[in-house]
């Protein structure tokens, strides 16, 4: 907008210095000027009225170490890059140019699509947030306008070919991965980094008192996971510490997991068998010194027997 006003001022009144603004690189660097001016000083305004809304993360609060880190933190702060990106654009470019068109409404398109996100797993309560089948039909189809247009003012069409084809391997490529991601929560199956994610939940949570963790099984029905898992707890313990425990493991897997969760832990009584790898302080049954630590990988946590047996 500011450039067809000074055109106006150049071209009528003969303005000293209004000239200027036809050099696109006067406007540029003027645009990366004002693009930093807006991020840094309406950027934490922004941040600041985002959490003030409450349109952040929430964290239950279970007393584990560093789980409070993330809360409240803001998960639209997309827009401080939409609004330092759409402000320079507007003011200091042509815009009948068919690409400061096409930025703008790319722009707005993909801000669209993570708005619309957000909105579902902070007002709607949905983790998942938008479903990947839409994320996808959103991307491909810009990329597919955007590129037909292109290649449509351009002429060249062999080029614009080889960046076509390299474009949209690039969009079936990431959209295979949210496909992939879309289809597994229609069929009962389990992505192996689901079942790595759960083995580090557990090994960063880990207390001596958790003996051992054997059997663990990963399934996912449709959209909800199942997990099931044996746990082995000091055999003295009654009935009501071993249900707490439980418990918080429980409140901790539907904490950190990314989806709803089912989980059912099978509690084993310690043997005499697990003391040198048993942590338990104190412990007045002890037989055998504890001489050895048995790390929670993903080999040894999904063994159908307990960590003494070979």
């Amino acid at each position: 907008m500011l450039y067809y006003l000074f055109e106006y001022l150049d071209k009528t009144m003969d303005l000293p210095g209004a000239g200027v603004f036809q050099y696109i690189t006067f406007r540029s660097a003027l645009a990366l000027i004002l693009s930093l001016m807006i991020s840094t000083i309406y950027g934490k305004k922004i941040i600041t009225f985002l959490r003030n809304q409450q349109v952040g993360e929430t964290v239950r609060e279970l007393g584990l170490e560093g789980q409070t880190q993330k809360a409240g933190t803001p998960t639209m702060g997309g827009l401080i890059i939409i609004i330092a990106t759409l402000i320079p654009v507007l003011l200091l470019t042509k815009l009948n140019n068919i690409y400061i068109i096409l930025l703008v409404v790319t722009t707005l398109w993909m801000g669209t699509i993570g708005f619309v996100d957000d909105y579902i797993k902070i007002f709607k309560k949905d983790k998942q947030g938008l479903k990947g089948i839409f994320k996808v039909f959103g991307q491909v189809g810009l990329g597919l306008i955007v590129g037909l247009i292109i290649i449509k003012i351009t002429g060249y069409i062999l080029l614009d070919s080889i960046l076509s084809i390299l474009l949209g391997g690039l969009i079936l490529h990431n959209g295979y991965k949210l496909l992939r991601h879309s289809v597994a929560g229609l069929m009962d199956e389990i992505d192996p980094k689901v079942v790595d994610q759960i083995v580090k939940i557990l090994g960063e949570a880990r207390k001596d008192t958790w003996v051992d963790v054997h059997n663990l099984r990963a399934q996912k029905y449709g959209a909800d996971l199942h997990i099931d898992c044996h746990l082995t707890l000091p055999h003295y313990w009654h009935l009501n510490q071993m249900h707490d425990e439980v418990h918080s493991i429980e409140l901790l897997m539907k904490e950190q997991a990314a989806t709803q969760v089912e989980l059912f832990i099978h509690v084993d009584p310690c043997l005499p068998q697990c003391c040198f790898y048993c942590a338990v302080p104190n412990c007045k049954e002890r037989q055998t010194e504890q001489n050895s630590t048995i790390p929670w990988t993903k080999k040894n946590i999904m063994k159908n027997t307990k960590h003494f047996v070979d």
